[in-house]
């Protein structure tokens, strides 16, 4: 089911500029990684990147003239089986002759206002779905000029790294190769001469340092094109040097075929530039490990690392002198490759490919996995029991931990898209858009997905029409989300940002919906509550008998450390110590099968002489265990809407817990069973003086079974879910 048309890229020149090199970075990539594109180019240029071919990458050069070369271009745009193409540098005047054409453009904007081909109300048109733009700066300036359509922020990653020791050889023959000595402070510059880039400010700046320090500055660019006044502001760049004196300081590189070595000379890179979107070659003398001086415009300053200084006056050019007089002969290493190096072109593919879904009736469910959580359980009860099965899809992202849920499932004739094996974010999040296009669905529901891949789907949906729901476990969002802060930035795509395109957030309980810190509107949050079925008449009790009925305590669920089930053995412990009897039943097995930490349990209880323990494992019911226990007992620090708790309370159990803010909208202090401190403390008395007393645990078991039906029942949950999704 894997979407393997082209991604569709129109760019006017191959010439060396920053964002031809973020087209071909991004299509080399991914030829690299085995997608297909089709680049097609207006106009011839030289010098230009030499961007090889391929079966999986297609260069389509320019035609005779202008009108032939886009008449060509929509032909096969609308051959390749995706009308729509990312759109460079291309003038509104070409665009329109693609929009006759019934081609959908996206228009990619590389620069801040001063650098504008055009006005934006020039994407005024019905076939121009949004607008992207190389950095927040770009995008910012975009709205306040009133751009008609979305704008979404797309950052580059750059695709190639530096070694430690390329660093260090490149540095010794570059600085050989133009009579540099080893004590000689190199201020660097990359890119072709042209007015915006303020190289004459750079000889301003150059002529004071050199009275501080030994000095040369290395400019690497060519002046020997007609485009943005390249050979008047060489000429002036020169003409400036030789009445300063600072000609002998001077090193001009010309064009070069392969900047990288250059880095590795330079101590310092020095940014002038009147207006940029995003300085390319600033990223890779960052990536390089350059300390990084910089006028402060475009979306330089949303890329800096800490040794990096921001010139806020740009035309001051004592801030420069200042900045660059505190920077000592020291190269920070080469950063290291990011995880998931490819993120960036693979997000560049996915909207080109996802971004525009048709949309339809169909509610398309994305869980990671079939695991033995709550959340899933919640999920499978829903699903086999939802109204209008063929309106709703299953999309399995990993692995199915509980083969019995996707029995119910399939027995229930709900359509399942599985993916047998996990996979990281990337590749999971296009698995989720390619599940959205196969279904034809208009409603996206996440339900237990991992916060990243929630972040990115919905970055590359965020100017689509689909409707977007986050059924939330709980605090365990906000949580991901916060340690996610380095991917939201990668992406440029916030946590809330993600809070303002969803359409829909349900919590499980009332303390679960974002804090005021997401900027989350009420209108935007549903409280729906888990629900659990009643328990089957005359269901016999599955506890061992050795087990003395009157002193059994029980825990369903999984076994990984924050369900802290070694607090509940220790608890059990003490209060096997008064009443030898006691026994604990765990239902519940680790994720994974990793049993490290079931193992750990069994030498606790060991080590507390507590000998009347039964890890019974997993169980696809676990009704038969609490019809032969007497207490239930839960001590999680984190929880959602507990199924086990619900369920144990329609089963007609008194509940011991600690206090959470899930668990307390659940059980009722002294009613239904009892709540303590969240360390545990008085876990114990609170067991102990149950088992002490039939009657009051048959009347707590009673109170809480008619809780479950007043407030947690199974068809009321089905209802609310029917009625938000309009089925």
């Amino acid at each position: 089911m894997v979407y393997s048309g082209p991604v569709n890229v129109f760019l006017a020149s191959l010439a060396r500029g920053g964002a031809e090199r973020i087209v071909c970075e991004t299509l080399t990539t991914l030829d690299i990684e085995g997608f297909t594109a089709n680049l097609f180019v207006m106009y011839k240029s030289q010098p230009s990147y030499q961007l090889s071919r391929s079966v999986r990458l297609q260069l389509i050069a320019p035609a005779n003239d202008r009108e032939h070369t886009l008449r060509m271009v929509s032909r096969q745009i609308c051959d390749s089986g995706l009308n729509l193409v990312l759109t460079h540098l291309i003038r509104s005047r070409d665009l329109e002759l693609l929009w006759r054409s019934g081609v959908r453009t996206v228009p990619v904007v590389h620069n801040i206002s001063l650098g504008w081909q055009e006005d934006p109300i020039a994407f005024a048109h019905p076939l121009v779905p949004f607008v992207a733009a190389i950095s927040s700066a770009v995008a910012r300036e975009l709205r306040e000029a009133q751009c008609p359509k979305p704008i979404v922020v797309i950052r580059h990653e750059l695709q190639r790294w530096f070694t430690a020791s390329e660093i260090q050889q490149d540095r010794r023959r570059i600085r050989a190769q133009y009579g540099i000595g080893n004590q000689e402070f190199v201020i660097g510059m990359v890119g072709n001469f042209k007015a915006q880039k303020a190289y004459p400010r750079a000889i301003r700046v150059l002529d004071r340092v050199r009275r501080l320090r030994p000095v040369r500055l290395l400019i690497v660019g060519s002046w020997d094109h007609s485009y943005g006044y390249g050979e008047n502001t060489y000429k002036a760049t020169c003409k400036l040097a030789q009445e300063l004196g600072v000609a002998q300081h001077l090193i001009l590189s010309g064009s070069v075929e392969d900047v990288k070595p250059y880095y590795a000379a330079f101590d310092v890179y020095l940014n002038t530039s009147v207006f940029e979107g995003l300085s390319i070659a600033m990223l890779e003398a960052q990536q390089a490990g350059c300390h990084i001086i910089t006028a402060d415009v475009g979306g330089n300053a949303e890329c800096l690392g800490p040794r990096s200084q921001v010139v806020h006056d740009p035309s001051n050019i004592q801030d420069y002198v200042d900045a660059l007089a505190s920077v000592a002969l020291y190269r920070a290493p080469p950063a290291p490759k990011p995880a998931y190096p490819s993120l960036i072109p693979r997000l560049w593919r996915q909207l080109a490919l996802y971004s525009t879904p048709a949309g339809g009736e169909r509610v398309l469910f994305v869980t990671d996995s079939l695991n033995n959580g709550g959340a899933t359980h919640s999920l499978v009860r829903l699903l086999t029991r939802f109204p209008e099965k063929g309106r709703v899809v299953l999309c399995v992202l990993g692995s199915t931990h509980n083969p019995t849920l996707l029995k119910e499932l399939q027995q229930a004739s709900v359509e399942i898209l599985q993916f047998l094996a996990p996979a990281g974010i990337v590749d999971c999040v296009d698995r989720v858009l390619e599940s959205l296009h196969k279904c034809g669905a208009g409603t996206l529901c996440f339900w237990n997905v991992d916060s990243c891949v929630k972040l990115l789907a919905t970055k590359v949906l965020s100017a689509a029409i689909t409707k977007i729901i986050d059924v939330s476990p709980g605090p365990q969002l906000f949580e991901q989300l916060a340690a996610a802060d380095s991917f939201q930035y990668r992406i440029a795509f916030t946590a809330n940002e993600y809070f303002a395109r969803l359409d829909r957030f349900v919590a499980k309980y009332s303390g679960g919906v974002p804090g005021p810190e997401y900027d989350l509107p009420a209108s935007k949050v549903s409280v729906i509550r888990n629900g659990v079925p009643c328990p089957p008449e005359g269901e016999r009790a599955l506890i061992p008998a050795r087990y003395s009925e009157a002193f059994r305590l029980i825990s369903c669920c999984r076994l990984v450390p924050e369900k802290r089930v070694e607090l509940i053995i220790d608890s059990a412990a003490e209060v096997a110590m008064q009443l030898p009897e006691t026994s604990l039943t765990v239902v519940g097995a680790p994720e994974r099968t990793d049993n490290s930490y079931v193992e750990s349990l069994a030498r606790r209880a060991v080590r507390r002489a507590f000998h009347n323990v039964w890890f019974a494992g997993l169980q696809p019911q676990v009704t038969p265990y609490l019809n032969g226990a007497r207490v239930f007992v839960t001590a999680s620090t984190v929880e959602g809407c507990s199924n086990a708790v619900l369920e144990a309370m329609s089963a007609g159990l008194p509940v011991v817990g600690t206090r959470n803010a899930a668990i307390i909208e659940q059980v009722t202090d002294g009613i239904t069973g009892f709540v303590v401190n969240p360390n545990g403390a008085g876990l114990a008395d609170k067991i102990s003086l149950i088992l002490r007393n039939p009657d009051m645990a048959q009347c707590l078991g009673e109170a809480g079974r008619r809780r479950v039906l007043e407030s947690f029942d199974i068809d009321r949950m089905v209802k609310d879910y029917a009625k938000l999704l309009g089925c």
